[in-house]
């Protein structure tokens, strides 16, 4: 259950934890609290060692912050972060504490102004004295709070004064012209501890959060500015610049499972030039980035699989690139989409094979293609990785078909050349002569017109015209003479005669 403010009836998250009794307080209780009679904390002396000429200067400051506390009313959000930002768990919105604020200062300046002497004291509720301001122009400890630790240089005296203030454990240096603060706050939801100028972080500082990232380094204006590390809860850290609490410029950040990146960062993302190792050195990427994700130019290594140089888009390679793979010498060069080879391209593959043509989702996919392989070339069209559509295909037997191809394969209309002379016409099946179809051999004169079953003649209807004009007629079965056949001479004889199958 989330703890609550001690006293009665409030519900307010707490800010404060007082030693006394070891309770919890919010910011506009704490202060009726340490005032509560019969507490060990209901008094303290206070002694000051002042001279004329600085005890009025001190007057006219503490005049000043009343004056800014009364305005805080009609500018509480633009004034109010300023005067408070050295205790950033006080609730800023809390009219009551800015009033009881003006109230204390107002006590301070009465009791600065009965003092005529040195050495004069006079008993003060701690509360009243701890300004909130700007600690440069006054500084109180409240020691049974867990907040103000201070050592500090104040500026605007033209003296070195050594203990304006000597008040409980707080330890104060007044020198002139410089400001130096270092100051340690601890709270409820996280800590602080380092050096502060004008109420804000400034300077070197250690940074622990509610959730326990720690950072050690720069600070500007109360912002993570310049150098520093940064131990995040997650496991991961950062080491570099820093601007506005962000990571901003060079830097190094690892990751809980071994990823590092070194290079450029932006608003607290990865920007610019960087390289990043993933995976235990198992996979590299050098080049550019834009909000965390590689964009622009880069070279990404994975060991032992491929390496890929060229553009990027949205963390993919997209544009113009090439992809080398390691095991099968194989070499892309060419266009890439969301990591696909898409476009125009070029394969060179390990084995000597070559493929230039369109690409679509990393297969050969388009209407014009070359594919040369083993002594053969083909030129046409591409689906999915395979011959389809219109082509030509030149083997290494001399043989050359040029028609239509399915899924790799020769299927519908063509024509066959092959090296033995012969020439087909007609219609393919799966890569075999299916259908109607024309066979001239040029070495025997014949020619055959009629069906194919299977890659063999098969009709019981087929025509072979002989050489000097003869006509046979007669059935073709699996690619043999059968039954009856007609002889037709030129000189307009016939014969009948009848074949058996072999």
């Amino acid at each position: 259950m989330e703890e609550a403010c001690s006293y009665p009836d409030c519900k307010v998250s707490p800010t404060f934890r007082c030693r006394c009794s070891n309770n919890l307080f919010c910011a506009a209780h704490i202060g009726e609290h340490m005032l509560k009679p019969g507490l060990l904390h209901l008094s303290e002396t206070l002694y000051i060692n002042i001279d004329p000429e600085t005890k009025n200067h001190l007057i006219s400051k503490l005049k000043e912050i009343t004056s800014s506390l009364l305005n805080m009313e009609t500018q509480l959000f633009s004034t109010t972060k300023a005067m408070i930002n050295s205790i950033e768990q006080i609730t800023l919105k809390n009219l009551a504490f800015i009033n009881e604020l003006y109230r204390k200062c107002n006590k301070i300046i009465l009791y600065c102004e009965s003092v005529n002497g040195i050495n004069k004291a006079c008993d003060i509720g701690k509360l009243d004295y701890y300004l909130i301001k700007r600690p440069e122009e006054i500084i109180c400890e409240l020691a049974d709070w867990e907040i103000p630790k201070v050592t500090i240089k104040l500026d605007d005296f033209t003296k070195t004064i050594d203990g304006l203030i000597s008040y409980s454990s707080i330890s104060t240096i007044l020198q002139g012209n410089i400001i130096e603060e270092k100051l340690e706050i601890e709270e409820v939801s996280g800590s602080y501890q380092g050096e502060f100028c004008n109420g804000y972080r400034h300077g070197n500082g250690t940074l622990i959060t509610p959730n326990n990232d720690k950072y050690v380094g720069s600070w500007e204006l109360g912002h993570r500015s310049g150098r520093g590390i940064c131990t995040y809860a997650d496991g991961s850290e950062y080491n570099g610049e820093w601007q506005n609490d962000l990571e901003h410029g060079q830097g190094t950040k690892t990751w809980k499972n071994g990823d590092i990146y070194i290079g450029g960062f932006k608003n607290g993302s990865r920007e610019g030039l960087g390289e990043m190792i993933y995976d235990s050195k198992m996979k590299n990427y050098k080049g550019e980035w834009i909000n965390n994700r590689k964009e622009g130019k880069g070279v990404l290594k994975v060991t032992d699989d491929y390496e890929y140089e060229g553009e990027w888009v949205d963390d993919f390679p997209d544009g113009s690139g090439i992809k080398k793979w390691i095991k099968s010498k194989n070499v892309y060069k060419g266009e890439f989409c969301y990591g696909n080879m898409t476009g125009k391209g070029i394969m060179s593959y390990g084995n000597g094979d070559y493929y230039e043509g369109d690409w679509r989702d990393s297969m050969r996919h388009g209407e014009t293609g070359i594919f040369v392989f083993e002594g053969g070339v083909y030129t046409g069209s591409w689906n999915n990785d395979k011959w389809h559509g219109e082509g030509k295909l030149a083997l290494p037997d001399k043989s050359c078909y040029q028609g239509l191809f399915r899924e790799g394969l020769r299927d519908g209309y063509g024509t066959l050349e092959t090296n033995e002379g012969c020439t087909y016409q007609g219609n393919w099946v799966k890569d075999k002569k299916e259908g109607f179809g024309i066979l001239n051999d040029t070495k025997t004169g014949e020619k055959y017109e009629g069906k194919w079953v299977n890659d063999k003649m098969h009709d019981i209807k087929a025509k072979v015209i002989m050489h000097g004009g003869i006509i046979l007629k007669g059935e073709y079965k699996e690619g043999n003479r059968v039954g009856k056949w007609e002889i037709d001479y030129p000189n307009g004889k016939k014969k009948i005669i009848r074949m058996k199958a072999k």
